[in-house]
């Protein structure tokens, strides 16, 4: 075996044994699905929020996004949206990498 076959094949190894060792939250019930969201609604009124999600993230949070008036696209909508929108903060829910770009994901607001 190369070392071309043999790198992809010893990262798979490591992720995988990362992965085992990670512990998941156990699953919310409905009644602590809806306090959780009846939350996040009422935080993103109280700091005038508005949520943006991209298509490639969970459903809840896009269906999130379009009850509470935000908006789920691609990318560059997603940004064309957050730059015309009036409220304050954006939320962004996106891709992971995203994180390590935080200007390309936070607005700062014009004093």
């Amino acid at each position: 075996m190369d070392l071309a076959q043999q790198t992809p094949q010893r990262l798979e190894a490591k992720i995988r044994a990362i992965a085992e060792t990670v512990t998941r939250p156990a699953p919310l019930s409905p009644e602590e699905q809806q306090a959780l969201i009846a939350r996040i609604r009422q935080q993103l009124v109280e700091q005038d929020a508005v949520l943006i999600a991209h298509y490639y993230v969970d459903e809840q949070l896009q269906q999130l996004a379009d009850e509470t008036g935000g908006h789920v696209a691609d990318s560059l909508s997603m940004a064309d949206y957050g730059n015309r929108h009036p409220a304050s903060t954006l939320v962004i829910a996106g891709y992971a990498s995203w994180a390590r770009r935080p200007k390309s994901s936070i607005r700062r607001n014009a004093c």
